[in-house]
C-alpha cells in the first residue's frame, strides 16, 4: 500500500470510528468502559486489515525457502521471549509499587498517574525494541511509532466525547487508565504483526537488522540490553521520588512534581520527531550512509525544537498565570520550574540522537551509560538536598539529563563521525 492509500485508508477509518464511537455513546447510551472497549476494538480491527496482506505475503515467502524459515522460528522465539518478560516485569511492579508509595506518602490521584508509568512503559519500551530489531525495515520501525501516537490520541479524544456527551461528567483516573494502558499494550501486540512483515527482508541482507542471521545469543544480549536501559530509566524515575519524598515535606514534594510534569512538556517534540525519525535513520544505518544520518537527525531536532519552542515561550513568560489556568499552584520557587525547563530545552535538541543509538548496534554503550547517570543521580540527591533543599534536587536532576544527553551526543560523533545540529547546513567530508 502506497503512503498516499495509506494516509487516505487510515484518515477515513479513524473518520469512522470516531463517529461510531460518538453515535454508540450519543445513542446507544454505553458507559465509559464500553465506549473504551468499542475504540480499541476498532483500532485493533484497523491494525489487523493493514497488516493482513503484508502478513500473508510474509508467510508465503517462508513456505518457500527454507533458510528463512530458520530465521523466522530464531526471530519469532526471541519476540515472545521478550514479550514474556515485560509481562512478567510490568505485572512484578505493579504489585510491588504500592509499598514505594507508602513510603512517599502520595496520595491516591498520584498514585494513579505513577501505576500508570509503570504499566505503560514496559510494553512501550517493548515495542520500541521490536523496531529495533527491524531496523532494517524503516518503514516497519515507523508504522509503529506513528500507531503509538495514533493510538494515545484517540484515547484522549474518547474520554473528551465521552465527557461532552455525558453533560461534562467528570472523567475519572480509573477511565483513563483503562483507555491508556489498553491501549499501549494492543500497540504493542500490533507492533508483532508490524515484526512480521519485516522479515522476508532479512534474507536478503544478512545484516539488514545489525546482527548476524541465526544467532541467539545476540538476540538475547540486545533484548537484555534494552531490558536494562528501561529498568534505569524506571530506577531513575522512582527513586529519586522516594529519596525526595523522606527528606522533604509533602508540600515541597508536590511543587516538585508539578515543576517537573510541567517542564517535561516542552519534550513533546520529540514525540512528533520520533514518529517518522526511525524511519530514515535505520535506513540511513543499513546502508552505512552518513549523510543520511545527519540530516535525519537535524531534521528530527528541528521538528522537536518547532514544537517545543511553541510549549517553551509561553511557559519562560507566563509560568504562574498557566500554571493556574491549569488548576494547579506551584509551590515552590519558580525557579526550580526554569531549572528543570532547561534539562528539558537540552533533552528536546538532543534527544533524537538517543534514539539513533538505540536502534542501532550501540545499545550497549546507551544501557551502560543509563545506568552509570542514574546511579550517580541517586547517590548524590540526598547530599544536593541536605544542601540547597528542593532547590538541590532540581539541579540536580538537570545536571543528569543534561549530561547523559550531551555524552550521548559525543558519543553519536565517535561512533558515526555524525554531529546534527538543527537549523545548520553542515556537510560531511
Amino acid at each position: 500500500m502506497s503512503f498516499y492509500a495509506n494516509f487516505v485508508f487510515r484518515g477515513i477509518t479513524a473518520f469512522g470510528q470516531l463517529c461510531l464511537i460518538w453515535f454508540v455513546g450519543r445513542f446507544v447510551g454505553a458507559s465509559a468502559l464500553g465506549l473504551m472497549v468499542l475504540n480499541l476494538a476498532c483500532i485493533t480491527l484497523l491494525s489487523v486489515l493493514v497488516n493482513l496482506g503484508h502478513n500473508i505475503a510474509t508467510m508465503r515467502q517462508f513456505a518457500l525457502d527454507p533458510h528463512s524459515q530458520k530465521s523466522y522460528r530464531l526471530l519469532f522465539r526471541s519476540a515472545i521471549t521478550v514479550a514474556l518478560i515485560s509481562f512478567v516485569a510490568s505485572t512484578f511492579l505493579a504489585i510491588s509499587s504500592n509499598e514505594f508509595f507508602d513510603l512517599v506518602a502520595l496520595d491516591f490521584a498520584e498514585r494513579k498517574v505513577s501505576q500508570l508509568y509503570i504499566y505503560c512503559i514496559f510494553p512501550a519500551s517493548m515495542t520500541l525494541l521490536l523496531s529495533g530489531f527491524l531496523k532494517g525495515v524503516g518503514q516497519a520501525s515507523a508504522a509503529i511509532l506513528s500507531d503509538i501516537g495514533v493510538v494515545s490520541f484517540s484515547s484522549v479524544v474518547l474520554l473528551l466525547i465521552y465527557s461532552s456527551i455525558s453533560g461534562g461528567r467528570e472523567v475519572t483516573d480509573s477511565m483513563a487508565a483503562y483507555a491508556i494502558i489498553g491501549s499501549y499494550w494492543l500497540v504493542f501486540f500490533a507492533s508483532l504483526a508490524n515484526f512480521f512483515r519485516g522479515l522476508p527482508r532479512l534474507g536478503n541482507n544478512k545484516h539488514s537488522m545489525g546482527i548476524a542471521e541465526g544467532e541467539w545469543g545476540l538476540h538475547c544480549r540486545t533484548a537484555a540490553r534494552l531490558l536494562v536501559v528501561n529498568l534505569a530509566e524506571i530506577a531513575n524515575a522512582t527513586i529519586p521520588l522516594i529519596i525526595i519524598g523522606s527528606l522533604v515535606s509533602n508540600e515541597s514534594l508536590a511543587g516538585f512534581r508539578v515543576a517537573e510534569r510541567v517542564a517535561t512538556l516542552i519534550s513533546f517534540g520529540l514525540v512528533v520527531a520520533n514518529i517518522t525519525l526511525p524511519a530514515a535513520i535505520g535506513s540511513a544505518i543499513s546502508t552505512g550512509n552518513r549523510q543520511g544520518i545527519q540530516d535525519a537527525l537535524k531534521s528530527g531536532s528541528k521538528k522537536a525544537c518547532l514544537v517545543g519552542i511553541v510549549i517553551a515561550i509561553p511557559l519562560l513568560l507566563f509560568p504562574t498565570y498557566i500554571l493556574s489556568n491549569l488548576g494547579v499552584e506551584l509551590i515552590n520557587s519558580i525557579y526550580i520550574l526554569y531549572i528543570l525547563m532547561f534539562a528539558q530545552i537540552v533533552n528536546m535538541v538532543t534527544g533524537p540522537t538517543l534514539l539513533t543509538l538505540k536502534i542501532s548496534e550501540h545499545t550497549k554503550f546507551v544501557a551502560i551509560w543509563s545506568g552509570i547517570t542514574s546511579i550517580l543521580y541517586i547517590a548524590f540527591l540526598p547530599i544536593s538536598i541536605n544542601y540547597f533543599g528542593i532547590l538541590g534536587a532540581a539541579i540536580l536532576s538537570c545536571m543528569n539529563i543534561v549530561t547523559y544527553n550531551v555524552v550521548s551526543v559525543l558519543y553519536l560523533n565517535m561512533a558515526f563521525g555524525v554531529l546534527a545540529i538543527p537549523f545548520t547546513r553542515r556537510k560531511i567530508k
